[in-house]
Order: structure tokens, then C-alpha cells, then sequence
């Protein structure tokens, strides 16, 4: 039997369309409250908590930060943007300009493909004060462990 293309392409549509609705369940929610806390915890003085959020790929990873990047919009500040919560997309092959180069898009820097490593790193990390940013997603983590060397791993993770 030959399918109509116009079904086809509603279907499509409409699998789309249910892809982008958020659906909180309890360990979505119980994440977001993790993370939450975390955050408040640190603006009273604690030490920084690290979160490492794993599953299987389409189980919400993604939608998760930006879901919780959501809640905590960027906004104008006197001298620049304050950036709460940075999404990175991890480059595919991460090396440390690479990183730094991620995280200096991700921070909208013009000049963000300019500079050694070591620059873009400095860079980076005056640009994460001046924003503000109380965390950071590292989305796709798992190309350190695909495919960085040992040397470079801990070079780029320090």
C-alpha cells in the first residue's frame, strides 16, 4: 500500500511538535532541585558542587539544561551581560583551545576563534566572571572520553 506524502509529512509535523513538550516528571523535577541547591549553596559561601548528568541518548540530558538555563535568563548588566548558566556544546575532538574556544561562543565573544590557547583560555575565564556564571553545561561531555588522549584529557579537564 502507498502512503500519501501528506500524511507522511503530518506525521512528522506532529512527532516534532510532541518532541518539544516538556513532560516533568519526578526525576526530571528531582534534577532541577539538585541543581537548584547547588547554586544556592554556593551563593552562601560553599564550595561549588559538580553534577555529572548521564543516560542514554533522548532521555532529556539536553533538554534538562536548557530547561534549567531558562530559569535563570541572561540579563543587561552595567558594564556587559550577566550570564547565570552557560550551555557548551563540547567540541567533537576536545582539545583545551577548543574548549576555551567553545565557552568563548558560548559566551558570544566576537573575537572567540582569535588567540593560542593559553589566550582563549584567559580569556574565557575572565569572560565567565565578568558574566556571572554560576554554571556551566558541558553538553556532550562524553567526546573527552570518545576521543581525547590521556596527556590532552587532563589537560583539557583541569
Amino acid at each position: 500500500m502507498k502512503r500519501n506524502s501528506t500524511s507522511s509529512q503530518d506525521f512528522y509535523v506532529h512527532l516534532r511538535a510532541i518532541e518539544d513538550i516538556l513532560i516533568p516528571h519526578t526525576q526530571f523535577r528531582n534534577s532541577v532541585s539538585r541543581l537548584q541547591r547547588a547554586i544556592e549553596l554556593t551563593k552562601h559561601g560553599a564550595e561549588p558542587r559538580n553534577a555529572f548528568l548521564t543516560g542514554e541518548a533522548g532521555t532529556g540530558k539536553t533538554w534538562l539544561a536548557q530547561y534549567f538555563s531558562s530559569l535563570y535568563p541572561s540579563r543587561s548588566i552595567q558594564y556587559g551581560m550577566s550570564t547565570p548558566i552557560l550551555l557548551v556544546p563540547t567540541p567533537p575532538t576536545p582539545t583545551l583551545k577548543g574548549l576555551a574556544e567553545a565557552i568563548l561562543l558560548a559566551l558570544n565573544d566576537p573575537l572567540s576563534q582569535k588567540g593560542t590557547a593559553f589566550e582563549k583560555r584567559e580569556r574565557a575565564l575572565g569572560l565567565l566572571k565578568k558574566s556571572h556564571v554560576e554554571l556551566i553545561f558541558f553538553d556532550e561531555f562524553h567526546h573527552f572520553l570518545d576521543h581525547g588522549k590521556y596527556n590532552s584529557l587532563i589537560a583539557v579537564t583541569d
